[in-house]
């Protein structure tokens, strides 16, 4: 027999959703699954608390609000096994995952459903830094490629012609700071090299520089998501448009 906690104002959300397609939570399960997860008292108490100042469990509408980015390294601190420091901003302080069993708990089970499935975090590598995770905004629309695009061309201009800008500062900018998607913001790249091919120029980087702090293939990989892969297979660092743009875009 199946008990399902139907009293539950949003297990009955969730059983009223429509059913996954493709395997994929619809956004209304996707939404209560989220709420569920948010309000249970373990992933709170190891993962979700480092992102709020709240002592007690939260559920998806006060996340959204007050969320604030983690930023998770690998450390050893002078031990021979893997450690890692998860540093919460919204209440400066860091928590250690010590192990294996942790590890794997939190970094690839919490951490990976609210990042691929529920979609509630997204995260970044950034050299000297780390892996910065950062709750992604409640609002995401059809349009946000389009308000990123025009919010790029408004940025300070460079003396000169041309304007350069780091892939590494969009990704702070409009990712970390504003919400975004990362997928979101590279789709954004994109449409400004579709749309108008001859005033925005891409500046590649050396993968070997690209991830000099990786230390396994896997490591490498996933420090890549850090910059943006243009149609030739290379890793961008900077993206330079013309400034004119600035006057063609509100033409």
């Amino acid at each position: 027999m199946l008990l399902v906690a139907s009293n539950n104002p949003i297990v009955e959300r969730l059983l009223d959703a429509p059913l996954p397609e493709q395997n994929s939570l619809s956004p209304r399960a996707r939404e209560a699954f989220a709420d569920l997860v948010l309000r249970n008292p373990d992933c709170f108490q190891h993962f979700f608390h480092l992102f709020v100042s709240d002592d007690t469990p939260v559920g998806l509408e006060r996340f959204h609000a007050n969320a604030k980015p983690v930023v998770w390294i690998q450390a050893t601190h002078g031990r021979s096994t893997r450690t890692i420091e998860l540093r919460s901003v919204a209440r400066q302080e860091t928590a250690l995952l010590e192990s294996p069993v942790t590890i794997r708990s939190i970094l690839y089970g919490v951490r990976y459903w609210a990042r691929d499935e529920l979609q509630i975090v997204d995260e970044f590598f950034e050299t000297a830094r780390g892996c910065v995770m950062y709750p992604v905004r409640a609002d995401a629309s059809l349009e946000d490629t389009n308000v990123i695009t025009l919010r790029v061309l408004d940025l300070p201009a460079d003396p000169g012609d041309w304007t350069t800008v780091s892939v590494n500062t969009l990704l702070r900018l409009f990712c970390e700071r504003q919400g975004y998607h990362v997928s979101t913001l590279f789709d954004a790249i994109r449409t400004m090299i579709r749309t108008y091919p001859a005033h925005v120029a891409l500046i590649p980087t050396i993968p070997n520089f690209a991830a000099v702090s990786a230390t396994s293939r896997n490591r490498e990989t996933f420090e890549l998501r850090g910059y943006f892969t243009d149609g030739h297979g290379r890793l961008i660092s900077h993206i330079r448009f013309h400034n004119t743009l600035r006057g063609l875009r509100h033409a």
